[in-house]
């Protein structure tokens, strides 16, 4: 007579990635590309360094602007809560603090392999997403696995199972979180249209510290000149049509 066997399972290290949609997405992301038309027009170089070299990336001071407190109000609610309590972080002396940015990626563009290093939890959310953009790649961060010769996986095993990373194709109006060490890349974009992203990083801060989301009066919206675009301006260099 046979017995059953008792198999424990123990799961160490899991990288979790956690995806969310915006609620109202569509008028948000109206306010949110317009606000980044005009950082764009008061500061068209951008940061030096940035993981886009060849495309323009805003300076991490977004969360200062109310075009992007409720896309940062939802970060920090999902940071403090479900990851929270997922990780069993104790937050009771933590405040979070949060920077964000904004991409533009034009035909071709990509980000190149990094990491976002000294951020607890980092993300990306996408306002405005042409078909075949380029998808974003997460790597295993267990590198030990990629020396080793596994058998072929099977159909439905989806690509989470890749030894070497995983890709995810963009949606509008949502968001992925991850750990900021988590090493990532994007696609190069193979449409004719620019690739919209807000990317952000989150750390808890001892409590006192600023939270990076202020009740402040800062206003996005006219350049260094005084310029704005017209909706016309903004829709064609995204690549859309009337």
């Amino acid at each position: 007579m046979s017995t059953a066997l008792k198999l424990s399972k123990l799961e160490l290290w899991p990288t979790v990635v956690w995806g969310c949609e915006l609620p109202d997405h569509v008028s948000h992301n109206a306010t949110m590309i317009e606000a980044l038309e005009q950082e764009r027009l008061r500061d068209p170089a951008g940061p030096p360094e940035r993981s886009n070299p060849n495309d323009w990336q805003s300076r991490k001071s977004l969360q200062d602007l109310p075009a992007f407190r409720p896309l940062m109000e939802l970060v920090v609610q999902l940071v403090m809560g479900p990851i929270q309590q997922h990780y069993r972080w104790d937050t009771r002396d933590r405040t979070p603090k949060i920077e964000c940015f904004g991409n533009f990626n034009g035909p071709g563009g990509f980000h190149r392999l990094h990491n976002h290093a000294g951020s607890l939890v980092s993300g990306v959310y996408y306002c405005h997403v042409p078909e075949n953009c380029g998808n974003i790649r997460l790597h295993n961060p267990h590198k030990l696995m990629q020396v080793n010769v596994e058998p072929p996986l099977m159909g439905d095993a989806g690509n989470a199972a890749s030894v070497f990373y995983t890709s995810i194709q963009p949606q509008v109006g949502r968001m992925y979180l991850f750990p900021g060490w988590l090493a990532h890349e994007v696609e190069p974009n193979r449409s004719n249209a620019e690739r919209v992203s807000i990317a952000f990083n989150v750390s808890l801060a001892p409590k006192g510290a600023a939270s990076g989301i202020r009740s402040g009066d800062a206003q996005s919206g006219a350049s260094s000149s005084g310029k704005r675009l017209s909706r016309r301006e903004r829709r064609a260099r995204r690549g859309e049509t009337s």
